[in-house]
C-alpha cells in the first residue's frame, strides 16, 4: 500500500508542477519582492519597464505575483487581499505570463492614471485612499 502511494505521488508530481499553472509570489518577502519603474502609456501593450529595488523612489509598481500562462483569463482577481490587486493593474507579457501589481510607496496619482485602469470619476482623494489601504495590505505602510 505505501509503495503504491510513493508510485502515485512520484507520477504526479510533473502534472502539478508543469502542467498546473502557479502563481509564484514574490511578495511576502521585503528582500525579495520585485517592483517596477513607470510603464509608457497603458499597461495595455506596454513594454515592460525596468525592474528595481523596492525601496527606489523610482519604483511605481510592485509585482505580487507572477501567472503563468493558463486558461483564466482574470488570474490576479483570485489572490487574496494582502497581495493588493485592484482591478487591472497587471501587465500581460508577450508569452502569456501576467504580473499582478499593486502600488508602492512612490506610485502616483499620475502613475496609476497614466496606466489606464482608473475607474470613471476617481480623483486624487479616492487615489491617496486605496493607495494608503493598498500599501497597509501590503505591509508596506
Amino acid at each position: 500500500m505505501l509503495w503504491t502511494l510513493a508510485v502515485l505521488a512520484v507520477a504526479a508530481y510533473p502534472v502539478y508542477r508543469f502542467a498546473i499553472p502557479h502563481d509564484e509570489a514574490d511578495a511576502g518577502s521585503e528582500g525579495k519582492a520585485t517592483c517596477l519603474a513607470a510603464f509608457e502609456g497603458s499597461l495595455v501593450g506596454a513594454t515592460r519597464p525596468a525592474d528595481l529595488d523596492c525601496a527606489s523612489p523610482e519604483a511605481r509598481w510592485r509585482v505580487t505575483a507572477v501567472v503563468k500562462p493558463g486558461s483564466d483569463p482574470t488570474p490576479c482577481r483570485s489572490l487574496p487581499a494582502d497581495k493588493g490587486y485592484e482591478t487591472g493593474m497587471e501587465w500581460r507579457g508577450p508569452d502569456g505570463t501576467v504580473l499582478c501589481l499593486t502600488v508602492t510607496a512612490s506610485t502616483t496619482f499620475d502613475d496609476y492614471e497614466a496606466v489606464g485602469t482608473m475607474p470613471y470619476a476617481f480623483n486624487q482623494a479616492d487615489f491617496a485612499e486605496m493607495k494608503k489601504r493598498l500599501l497597509a495590505a501590503t505591509g508596506q505602510g
